[in-house]
C-alpha cells in the first residue's frame, strides 16, 4: 500500500477529450441519452496516454432521440444523419496534451475528409419538419449539408502551458425554398398573361395608320418564363425564380463580407451574415434578371415592324399607340420588382433566422477546460427550449498541472521482513499519484494494492 501524507488526490498531468458529437436535446444531455463515448486520455505521472476511438456512426444514427412532434433529432424520421468520423486524444507527461475529433487521421491531425484514410466526417441536417405553419409561406424544404468538419485542440507542456485550437469546414451549404418568391413569380406571369390580349389587340389599334401589316409581338409570359436560374454576383447563391428553390454557399457568403470559414473569430454567428447576403446579394440578382425582362419587352414593343404597302411606318407615328400598352406590360413586373424585399426576403431572413443558428469557431474556457468546437448548429434558437443544440467536432484539453513532483518516501511499516511469503508493507510518502509503482533493489514495479 501507498500512503501519501497528507492524503490528496491524485493531479493529472495532462487530459485531452476528442468529443465529435454533442450538446442538448430539449435541454437535455447528449451525452446522457446517446451514451457517446469519446477520445480520453489522462496523464498522471507515468507513460503518454493516447486513445484514438472511431465513433460508431452507424449505431448511433440508429438510436431515436424525440424532439416531438414525430421528430427526432437521430434514427427514425431523424433531422441529423452523420458520415464517419474519428475521436483523439493524447495527454503526457510533460503537461502537454491533444485532442481532435472529425476529419483527423489517428495521430489527431486534421486531413482530408475521404481521402487517405481519414474519415468523410460529414453530417447532414434535413430541417423541413421544424418549420410551423406561421412560416410556411417564407420557407419550406430547408436542409444544412455540412462537408468535413473537425476540431482540434492543444495545451503545451509546463503547468501553465497556452491552450489553442484549429478546426475545418470543408463545406456548408443550405438548400431551401422559398414559396413566396415562386408565388410572387407565378402571380406576376397570370397578371402578364392577362394582358397578352392587350398586346395581341395591337395590329388593330395601328390600323388607325392606315392597313399596316404587324409583326414581331412579343409572348408576355414566354419572356418571363425564360428567367429560371438566378446568380448573386459573388456566385454564392442561386435562386430558381419558377419553383422558389434556393441554394446559399456559407463560405462564399463569408467571403464576400471578408470573413473565411476556416479562420472565423471565436464564437462567431453566421446567420446575420446569411440573412445580410439575401439583400445584398440574392435581392438585387433577382431585380436585375426582371429589370431584363422589362427591358426585353419595352424594346420588343417599341420596335414592332410596322409597314405599310411595304414601306416602313414611322416611329413617330406608331410610339403613341405602342407606348401606352408599353406601360400597361411593364407596371406590374416594375411593382413585383419594387415589393420583392417586403415580400420575399424580409420574410425569409426571419423564417431562417426563427429556425436556425450557426455558430463557427466556438471556443470555451471553463475551470482549466479549453474545448474547441468546429460548428454548433441550433434548431428552433429562439424558442424557451431550443429543439437542439448539437456540436459537431469538439476536442478539450486540461486542466493541466504539468510535469509532476517525484514522489518521495518518508516511511516503510514494517521496515523488514522476509523476501517472500506476502507480507504487507506501507510505504509513506508525498506526491503519490493513481499510477505509482514501488520497485525494491531494482526489481521489476509493483502495483500496490491500494493508493490512498
Amino acid at each position: 500500500m501507498l500512503a501519501a501524507a497528507p492524503a490528496t488526490a491524485a493531479p493529472a498531468a495532462s487530459v485531452g477529450q476528442g468529443r465529435f458529437l454533442s450538446g442538448t436535446a430539449l435541454g437535455l444531455n447528449l451525452d446522457d441519452l446517446l451514451a457517446v463515448t469519446p477520445a480520453d486520455a489522462r496523464n498522471t505521472g507515468g507513460a503518454t496516454d493516447t486513445d484514438v476511438h472511431p465513433l460508431d456512426v452507424t449505431a448511433l444514427n440508429a438510436v431515436d432521440v424525440d424532439l416531438g412532434d414525430g421528430l427526432n433529432l437521430l434514427g427514425d424520421n431523424g433531422i441529423l444523419t452523420l458520415g464517419a468520423v474519428n475521436q483523439y486524444a493524447q495527454a503526457n507527461p510533460d503537461g502537454s496534451s491533444l485532442a481532435a475529433s472529425g476529419a483527423v487521421t489517428n495521430t489527431g491531425g486534421i486531413g482530408v475528409g475521404g481521402q487517405d484514410g481519414v474519415p468523410q466526417a460529414n453530417a447532414s441536417f434535413a430541417l423541413s419538419g421544424l418549420i410551423g405553419q406561421d412560416l410556411a409561406g417564407a420557407l419550406a424544404d430547408l436542409d444544412l449539408e455540412v462537408g468535413a468538419v473537425s476540431a482540434t485542440a492543444a495545451q503545451a507542456a509546463g503547468p501553465d502551458g497556452a491552450q489553442t485550437g484549429d478546426y475545418g469546414v470543408a463545406d456548408l451549404d443550405l438548400a431551401l425554398t422559398s414559396p413566396a418568391l415562386a408565388s410572387t413569380v407565378s402571380d406576376l406571369r397570370g397578371t402578364l398573361a392577362g394582358l397578352q390580349p392587350t398586346v395581341d389587340a395591337l395590329p388593330t389599334a395601328l390600323r388607325a395608320l392606315g392597313a399596316v401589316q404587324v409583326s414581331g409581338l412579343p409572348n408576355l409570359t414566354a419572356a418571363l418564363d425564360s428567367v429560371t436560374t438566378v446568380t448573386s454576383a459573388d456566385g454564392s447563391i442561386t435562386a430558381n425564380l419558377q419553383t422558389g428553390a434556393i441554394t446559399i454557399d456559407v463560405a462564399g457568403v463569408l467571403a464576400s463580407q471578408g470573413l473565411d470559414l476556416n479562420d472565423l473569430p471565436p464564437n462567431t454567428e453566421l446567420l446575420p451574415y446569411i440573412t445580410d447576403a439575401l439583400t445584398t446579394q440574392l435581392l438585387p440578382a433577382i431585380t436585375a434578371e426582371l429589370q431584363g425582362v422589362v427591358t426585353q419587352l419595352t424594346s420588343s414593343l417599341r420596335g414592332l415592324t410596322v409597314t405599310l404597302l411595304g414601306a416602313p411606318v414611322p416611329a413617330g407615328s406608331v410610339l403613341p399607340i405602342v407606348n401606352p400598352v408599353v406601360t400597361q406590360v411593364v407596371a406590374p413586373i416594375n411593382t413585383t420588382i419594387s415589393g420583392l424585399g417586403t415580400t420575399v426576403v424580409t420574410p425569409l431572413a426571419n423564417a431562417l433566422t426563427q429556425v436556425l443558428s450557426l455558430q463557427g469557431n466556438v471556443q470555451e474556457t471553463s475551470g482549466g477546460v479549453f474545448t474547441q468546437r468546429a460548428l454548433r448548429v441550433g434548431l428552433l434558437p429562439s424558442a424557451a427550449t431550443p429543439a437542439a443544440i448539437v456540436n459537431l467536432a469538439s476536442a478539450a484539453v486540461g486542466p493541466n498541472a504539468g510535469p509532476l513532483a517525484v514522489p518521495t518516501l518518508t516511511a516503510l511499516d514494517p521496515e523488514n521482513g522476509p523476501v517472500a511469503g506476502g507480507t504487507s508493507v506501507t510505504v509513506t510518502g508525498t506526491d503519490f499519484t493513481d499510477d505509482s509503482t514501488v520497485s525494491v533493489d531494482g526489481s521489476d514495479p509493483i502495483t500496490p494494492d491500494s493508493i490512498a
